[in-house]
């Protein structure tokens, strides 16, 4: 990997060159096992696939190396113009003018940075996962590639998907050793409670000698699903799935100080639409990326789960920093979005039992010390009153709309597939924020007053008056 000097403007990178695949992803700063794809169908990558996971790499460095300007601020102090050059196996297709502006159009709107890649001739021999030999061809019997977090949300779609027939093929990205055996220990469950063998590829995707200096990692998303794509590719399928649920998809913004991408979009509709375009081009293979819960919540899809499914619950890990923690053996912070959202499903769920089990470091929805960071969870709070108040005014879209803009692009996405209904997208828009903002309504929580007036919780169904023990 070379670079050369800096430019003069203060918000551009220096041009990152990876003019051989060792650079972009063996060693100098990425790490990424893409042989692990080719050992699961025993067979060699195919070139497209190699590109694409190359590509995917290259970015995930940029995106994590190149420090945004400070501090996070919505405009031009958040933007930053990132400079690429990447050899690739076939040139002419990464310089199609459709490809490489569908690419940098999909960057651009994960990120809310300027991309300009440049792809040119790889200039190395192949990588392992090109040239790896292999007696028997043997791959995975699945009929769809599903994306495996290790969360409550991919586990229960995923237990849903098989009582429904549905045989998927588990991809994950690996960040650590941690993560790795956190993911193995709930699919395993899974698999042995609900007596099938869900094959997995599990592959390393980290920086290797280097250290982050970005923690906003909002490209994320496009190597998540590269992978899925890949995976796909090579299993010759067509559909990769999501599972995540509705508003977590969405994602819309918890204050009204967050703009653009600052809210991530990682599995946002229009997301998912733009990279289904993107490597059916790349790969010069038919993808689908679908999401068949984004008009259920968490907390639906937790009440979906098959009962014979449950006991993975507890090892199901959904804070943004548990498989990074190493303080204590307490992974779970219980101060995030995500560690809060899973308390709240599950007891909405009525499996205030199995919630019990998870520990977390700071019990919000306890007896939380006066002084614990409690800013997370007024922020939930807010967005879900504001939320409250639009979906039961007289035109629940136009109120929709008005609090939250950034609605009608999940809007046009959602639109413009495929799915059958008979109910317009925006009327299932509008019902599922009904529904998620009741449930937050609904909960018995110090404070909910605060945000919900009483006579308006009181209409909420399944409202409860006491909340479970502390851990």
């Amino acid at each position: 990997m070379r670079r050369s000097e800096r430019t003069a403007c203060p918000c551009a990178g220096p041009p990152w060159r990876f003019n051989t695949s060792r650079d972009a992803a063996s060693g100098t700063a990425v790490t990424l096992d893409d042989a692990e794809i080719a050992r699961a169908f025993g067979r060699p990558l195919k070139p497209a696939v190699a590109d694409l996971i190359e590509v995917a790499a290259a970015v995930h460095l940029v995106d994590r190396l190149q420090r945004r300007p400070s501090p996070y601020r919505a405009g031009g102090s958040w933007h930053r113009e990132l400079e690429l050059e990447i050899g690739v196996r076939d040139p002419n297709r990464w310089t199609d003018p459709q490809v490489t502006g569908a690419l940098h159009e999909l960057l651009g709107w994960l990120t809310d940075d300027t991309w300009n890649i440049q792809f040119t001739d790889r200039t190395t021999g192949a990588r392992t996962g090109e040239v790896v030999q292999f007696l028997f061809d043997t791959p995975p019997n699945g009929s769809v590639v599903a994306l495996y977090s290790g969360g409550l949300d991919s586990l229960a779609g995923i237990a849903l998907d098989v009582v429904n027939g549905e045989r998927p093929v588990l991809v994950s990205a690996v960040a650590n050793s941690r993560q790795a055996s956190g993911q193995s220990r709930t699919a395993e469950i899974v698999s042995g409670q609900l007596g099938v063998s869900l094959p997995r590829v599990a592959v390393r995707f980290h920086l290797h000698g280097a250290r982050a200096l970005e923690e906003s990692h909002r490209s994320r998303g496009f190597g998540f699903l590269a992978l899925g794509a890949a995976v796909a590719t090579m299993a010759e399928l067509s559909v990769v799935r999501v599972y995540e649920n509705g508003p977590g998809a969405i994602n819309l913004p918890y204050t009204r100080a967050q703009s653009g991408a600052q809210a991530t979009r990682s599995m946002h509709p229009e997301t998912l639409r733009r990279m289904a375009s993107l490597t059916s081009l790349a790969l010069q293979h038919p993808i689908t990326i679908e999401n068949p819960n984004q008009y259920r919540t968490k907390a639906e899809m937790c009440r979906d789960l098959p009962r014979q499914a449950l006991g993975a619950v507890p090892t199901a890990l959904s804070c943004d920093m548990s498989f990074a923690h190493r303080a204590t053996r307490t992974p779970s912070c219980g101060q995030c979005t995500s560690c809060l959202l899973r308390r709240q499903a599950l007891w909405t769920a009525e499996l205030r039992d199995i919630e019990r089990q998870t520990a977390h470091r700071v019990d919000l929805f306890g007896n939380a010390h006066e002084t614990a960071d409690r800013y997370s969870l007024n922020a939930m709070l807010t967005q879900a009153a504001r939320l409250w108040r639009a979906t039961r005014a007289t035109d629940p879209w136009a109120a929709l709309i008005s609090e939250f803009p950034e609605l009608s692009v999940a809007e046009g996405a959602l639109a413009s597939s495929n799915a059958p209904s008979t109910q317009p997208t925006r009327d299932r828009l509008a019902d599922l924020y009904r529904r998620y903002s009741g449930e937050w309504a609904s909960l018995p929580l110090a404070g909910v007053s605060w945000y919900f007036p009483t006579p308006l919780r009181s209409s909420c169904i399944g409202a409860t008056t006491s909340w479970p023990a502390k851990h």
